[in-house]
C-alpha cells in the first residue's frame, strides 16, 4: 500500500494517491453542511438589543470612573451598537457612548448623514435604571 501523502523531490510534486482522494470526496459529501449558525433564523429588530444588551447606571458610572463622572441616565444610541449615558462631572453634563461590549467610550455628535440634522435623543428609549 502506498503512503497517504507522497512527495516526489526530483519533480517538485506533490500527489495523493487516487484511491485516498476518492474516499476524502466520499467524507466530504456524505456530510455536507445543512445549516450555518453564523446568522439568526429570523432578522432581528432594533427592539430585540433591549433583550441582550443592557447597560444601567451604576455599571455605566463603574465603567467611566477613570473620567471621574457620574452616570444619569442610560439609553441606547442612535447607531446601532452603542449606548448613550448622560454623565454628570463637576455639575456639567454631557454625552458619553459606551460600545455593547463595554470595551471602548466615546465622545461626540451623530447627525444624519443627508440633512446632517443632529438625532434627538428623546426619540430612543431608555435602557436601564
Amino acid at each position: 500500500m502506498s503512503p497517504l501523502f507522497s512527495v516526489d523531490f526530483n519533480k517538485g510534486t506533490a500527489r495523493i494517491p487516487m484511491i485516498h482522494m476518492l474516499f476524502i470526496v466520499g467524507v466530504l459529501i456524505m456530510f455536507p453542511v445543512t445549516s450555518s449558525y453564523a446568522f439568526p433564523a429570523k432578522q432581528m429588530t432594533a427592539r430585540d438589543c433591549k433583550n441582550c444588551h443592557v447597560l444601567t447606571r451604576q455599571e455605566a458610572t463603574h465603567l467611566l470612573r477613570g473620567l471621574n463622572v457620574t452616570a444619569k441616565e442610560v439609553k441606547f444610541a442612535p447607531v446601532k451598537g452603542l449606548f448613550e449615558v448622560l454623565a454628570e462631572r463637576d455639575g456639567k453634563e454631557g454625552v458619553v457612548f459606551i460600545d455593547f461590549g463595554k470595551q471602548f467610550i466615546m465622545q461626540g455628535v451623530f447627525a444624519r448623514v443627508p440633512a446632517l440634522v443632529p438625532k434627538a435623543s428623546e426619540e430612543q428609549q431608555h435602557v436601564g435604571d
